[in-house]
């Protein structure tokens, strides 16, 4: 459509993961996904949380 203010979007890419798991006994983290990403920007999309709050920790893995 032209002259709608339209503007062309890169495709969006998931990432899938590479390994799931849980933290360490007694450590409140309940799931840890780990990504084999190259640089550059995401956004990481939750779904399916009851809570109204939610914590999260990103890190690059050693």
């Amino acid at each position: 459509m032209r002259g709608r203010g339209r503007t062309a979007r890169p495709a969006r890419i998931l990432a899938e993961s590479v390994a799931h798991g849980h933290g360490p006994n007694c450590s409140g983290i309940r799931k840890m996904v780990d990504y084999s990403l190259h640089p550059g920007r995401y956004t990481l999309q939750i779904a399916a949380n009851s809570e109204e709050r939610l914590t999260l920790l990103v890190t690059p893995s050693p």
